[in-house]
């Protein structure tokens, strides 16, 4: 009898690890293009019925260094650092030490005073009509990978004048009121956010390598530099110089996120008392329920019914956790390769890891790279110009190593691939094409892409003039920041404060592209150029 289960046993043992090979077998597939000594890569870890089932790492944390991602590999985890936040509001919530009705300024009392009562909860569920941090980060023309500190980011967010909406009337994602959460954590317990999580979640948890960081300067073992890649194929490294507290500070481990993971199932911190509160989601004041809680969303899946989730996507960190409760199960993925925003976001790369461990018989795949470099700078020439069509001017224009497209009718300014020397596709979505349409003389005449169809090559100055009266500094006071427009040779210009200038890109009568930023110039009743609106919000007015 005892040699009989002894034989049960390792005949189920043998089957248990002939299992876990094939579900590796299929996940090195699935991340074959991180599997490499010369590029950033990513990490992976998956949960299942409270057990850690997958650990996978891929590619480089450093390409200087030649250092490989690892188990406990520091990752920038952008947007996920949210849901650390909201906890924190949910443990002083728990000690009755706040309410999600509370108005802030009984916290905050410095807040600019606006006619409608800002509470708790419409930071938390991102109701509170907000400037996003973002946003008004990219119109002062700044980059993360400007040194931003916690201070410019409080004058930012303290200077708006108005809402965008009145509180709880709809959802629009804002990081300010997050960075706004973080401040009332600080007030109530007079401790810095750091130093509460690591008391009350960190350390209790064992996540010894995850922090709010509010010093990106400062030297932290095992960190991963994260890369974008150019037309060339060439990487950039990125840095960490800009510290959203509270949205997008969070510096995380695999090895630690497994962990908190692990305590979403059995609330090890709270015994279940807290899981309630952060999965409840908000609700607008028609009576609306969001399907977003405490720095997660919560949506339903056609296959596994339900899925908890969210992104983190900072300088080119990407991140994703999610959750599939009627399952048990959890994947996280972690990267340091701005590509795999396409992968984690449009291709479900999260679905594909949860189809190994749910359907045996599954072989999920994902879509091929097909991006080829271009040799040299001069041969991208022929691309730039404005293509017409019946929606407006789309332009192509050269910038730090990249091809960017970006149309007159909306928002989108984005960094397109060559496929061959006619087909580009779009990094974030690899079905979203661009044929050019070339002549026998090797000149590009025209462009077709997915979503606009055909459209003509044309002279912008020939449809649209520039005007000596954009000529002039213009000021926001909101943003304290200056735009200085000036012609040159036939081009409009534009330096933002202690900025570079740049060349402006003209979309329509009065309209342009400065990189990320729309603006358009208005003229008073006498015809006289005298204010900028930029990216439909912010406006600066003529010095006189």
């Amino acid at each position: 009898m005892k040699q009989t289960i002894i034989l049960i046993l390792i005949t189920f043992f043998k089957i248990t690890v002939f299992s876990q090979a094939i579900e590796e077998k299929k996940v090195d597939e699935l991340f074959k293009h991180w599997n490499l000594w010369t590029a950033p890569g990513c990490a992976i870890g998956v949960i299942k019925n409270d057990k850690v089932v997958l650990t996978k790492c891929y590619g480089m944390a450093n390409l200087d260094n030649n250092i490989h991602i690892d188990y406990n590999t520091k990752f920038s985890i952008g947007s996920l650092t949210k849901q650390f936040t909201a906890y924190c509001i949910a443990i002083l919530i728990y000690q009755d030490k706040l309410d999600l009705n509370d108005d802030i300024r009984k916290y905050l009392p410095d807040f600019p005073f606006l006619k409608d009562t800002l509470k708790i909860k419409h930071l938390i569920y991102h109701t509170n009509g907000l400037d996003d941090l973002s946003e008004m980060i990219k119109t002062s023309g700044y980059s993360y990978d400007d040194v931003i500190n916690e201070q410019m980011i409080k004058e930012m967010i303290y200077s708006q004048k108005d809402l965008r909406f009145k509180p709880g009337e709809k959802f629009e994602y804002s990081n300010s009121g997050y960075y706004l959460l973080t401040e009332i954590i600080e007030k109530v317990t007079k401790l810095k956010i750091n130093e509460f999580a690591r008391r009350f979640i960190f350390n209790p948890l064992g996540m010894n390598d995850t922090y709010f960081d509010s010093n990106p300067g400062k030297v932290s073992n095992n960190l991963s530099f994260s890369y974008s890649q150019n037309i060339f194929g060439e990487y950039q490294k990125h840095y960490l110089n800009t510290t959203p507290i509270g949205s997008g500070n969070v510096i995380s481990t695999l090895h630690d996120l497994l962990l908190w993971e692990q305590n979403f199932y059995n609330d090890k911190l709270y015994e279940g008392k807290l899981n309630n509160l952060i999965l409840r989601r908000g609700i607008l004041n028609k009576g609306d329920t969001l399907n977003y809680c405490f720095g997660l969303r919560i949506g339903k899946h056609k296959k596994y019914k339900s899925v908890i989730f969210h992104f983190g996507d900072f300088n080119s960190f990407i991140s994703v956790i999610v959750k599939y409760p009627e399952k048990g199960l959890t994947v996280i993925l972690l990267s340091n390769d701005e590509l795999a925003r396409a992968y984690f976001d449009n291709y479900s790369m999260a679905d594909k890891v949860a189809e190994v461990f749910l359907d045996k018989d599954s072989n999920p795949k994902v879509p091929e790279n097909r991006f080829k470099p271009i040799e040299s700078e001069e041969s991208i020439k022929k691309y730039i110009g404005n293509y017409k069509s019946k929606n407006g001017i789309t332009a192509i224009s050269y910038d730090e190593g990249n091809l960017k497209i970006s149309h007159s009718w909306g928002n989108w300014y984005y960094s397109i691939f060559p496929e061959s020397d006619s087909i580009f596709i779009d990094p974030r979505d690899f079905e979203y094409v661009h044929k050019f349409k070339i002549d026998e003389n090797k000149n590009v005449i025209g462009l077709w892409t997915t979503h606009t169809g055909y459209m003509e090559k044309v002279r912008i100055d020939s449809i649209y003039s520039l005007s000596d009266d954009y000529n002039g500094s213009y000021y926001s006071k909101e943003l304290n920041s200056v735009y200085q427009l000036f012609l040159s040779n036939g081009k409009i210009y534009c330096k933002i404060n202690n900025k570079a200038s740049d060349e402006l890109i003209m979309t329509g009568k009065d309209m342009f592209r400065l990189k990320n930023n729309v603006i358009k110039a208005i003229h008073n009743d006498f015809g006289k150029f005298e204010r900028l609106v930029v990216n439909n919000r912010y406006s600066f007015i003529k010095f006189k």
